[in-house]
């Protein structure tokens, strides 16, 4: 059986990726822009409600953990997501790969546990 939420998260993650965040509030547009000026990512604002945030490899869990922490429940759920591997316009694939802010760092997070149930070692 497929599951949309099980399905590899691989192909969201770069040497340096670039996290396209499509935040449903200007208050969310704000937290997260002061979130990324303290952490210091690199950031840009796109288009009016979308924020453009690259993140190195070794910080991704940082970053998505960052992100869940500076915005509430309702607007983590309505941020949509989808990354590139370089800032120029995004592809349709990339589009394709949408997601919200809280599916993409619940799969990031949940990652060792696909990989043990692909391996045969974890049992509930």
């Amino acid at each position: 059986m497929w599951c949309a939420e099980c399905e590899s998260i691989d192909e969201y993650f770069y040497s340096s990726t670039y996290f396209w965040l499509f935040l449903p509030t200007s208050e969310a547009i704000d937290k997260v822009t002061k979130m990324a000026e303290y952490a210091k990512y690199p950031l840009e604002s796109v288009e009016q409600r979308c924020l453009r945030v690259l993140v190195e490899e070794g910080q991704t869990g940082n970053f998505l953990n960052q992100l869940n922490c500076c915005l509430d429940g309702p607007e983590f759920g309505g941020t949509k997501v989808t990354t590139s591997a370089r800032p120029s316009q995004l592809s349709i694939e990339d589009i394709s790969r949408m997601t919200t802010a809280e599916v993409l760092t619940r799969r990031y997070q949940a990652q060792w546990l696909t990989e043990a149930m692909d391996k045969h070692a974890y049992e509930s």
